[in-house]
């Protein structure tokens, strides 16, 4: 079974406009994928775009919510999100 770095799946999957299966399809061909891992590919891609939409979603609420006038306020909140996200390593962020 290959195996294909998180990554390289996270930054396939956040800097494409291509669907989850065409990406899938891209790396199946460089890494010789079999049609299951491909399969499991094509999930992990759509993972990983659901959380950068929750990331981004959960920015936009809070930007509307602090507005213009509390701009160090939101700047605050966005360094927290940051250092909170950060602090959540896993063993795949070495892969």
């Amino acid at each position: 079974m290959c195996s294909i770095p998180s990554s390289r799946l996270v930054r396939k999957a956040t800097k494409s406009d291509q669907s989850a299966p065409e990406i899938a399809q891209d790396l199946a061909t460089e890494f010789g994928l079999k049609p299951e891992e491909r399969r499991n590919c094509i999930r992990q891609l759509r993972l990983v775009r659901m959380g950068a939409r929750s990331v981004t979603q959960q920015i936009c609420k809070k930007w509307q919510w602090f507005g213009n006038t509390n701009r160090q306020e939101f700047l605050q909140w966005l360094e927290g999100l940051v250092d909170h996200t950060d602090a959540h390593s896993s063993e795949s962020d070495d892969e």
